[in-house]
């Protein structure tokens, strides 16, 4: 229902409940990405990674979620850990493609931005404006 604000009470007792479960260590994580605050969320991501390290969701959002902080070098290394774990991540490739775009790491955003829309074609109807788009 995308009503977060409940989200974050329901997983903050899930965890209570039972600390041992990385999913619900994620789930509080995506909840608290949703409603801004990217330090819980990072929190969050890193405790569920710690329970289950191999885990490609869990590095893919951690990784999100440092974008978002302009912690560039660090979402890097989780990003490429979430394709280590899932090479067809069109997502993880996507948000490196960003990344090596600001940092106009020219070829790494090219290779990275043809390896997400490879994977998943609408990404590049979703990446441009239908006004940027050629008719």
């Amino acid at each position: 229902n995308n009503d977060w604000e409940k989200a974050i009470i329901f997983y903050r007792r899930c965890v209570e409940l039972n600390p041992n479960s990385a999913w619900f260590h994620h789930s509080l994580g995506v909840a608290m990405a949703q409603t801004g605050c990217l330090y819980e969320a990072i929190t969050c991501y890193r405790k569920a990674f710690s329970l289950q390290p191999h885990i490609s969701e869990f590095h893919l959002n951690l990784g999100i979620s440092l974008w978002q902080k302009e912690l560039e070098q660090e979402a890097i290394e989780y990003l490429d850990t979430a394709i280590k774990f899932n090479p067809k991540s069109a997502t993880a490739y996507q948000n490196l493609g960003e990344i090596f775009l600001k940092q106009q790491k020219w070829d790494e955003a090219i290779v990275a931005y043809e390896n997400a829309f490879r994977l998943k074609p609408d990404l590049l109807k979703q990446h441009f404006n239908k006004s940027q788009m050629p008719k």
